[in-house]
């Protein structure tokens, strides 16, 4: 049996921007494409959208929902490094680095 360990961590945008700009998050290409547009569409605000998520966040003064990430070895230039992919939250992780 494979043991599993689940760590909480609080990041900031910034550590999470720093993070994607480094390389160390990965998108896996079995996540799904991006469904949020970047701004409402005319007339319709019941679909997502970045500037509403945005908009949401600070007019309640909230944080975001937990992104989960796993970690996967990757072998880069002979050397094993450890990275974190994406598994939940790549529509929040897209509105926060817009």
């Amino acid at each position: 049996m494979t043991s599993k360990i689940i760590k909480n961590e609080q990041w900031t945008v910034r550590d999470l921007n720093i993070k994607i700009k480094n390389g160390e998050i990965d998108k896996p290409k079995c996540q799904r494409k991006r469904k949020w547009y970047i701004l409402p569409k005319k007339n319709d605000n019941s679909i997502p959208n970045e500037k509403n998520y945005i908009l949401f966040l600070f007019d309640t003064k909230n944080s975001v929902h937990a992104i989960t990430f796993g970690e996967v070895n990757v072998n880069e230039n002979d050397k094993i490094l450890v990275k974190k992919q994406n598994i939940d939250g790549n529509n929040r992780i897209n509105a926060l680095i817009h």
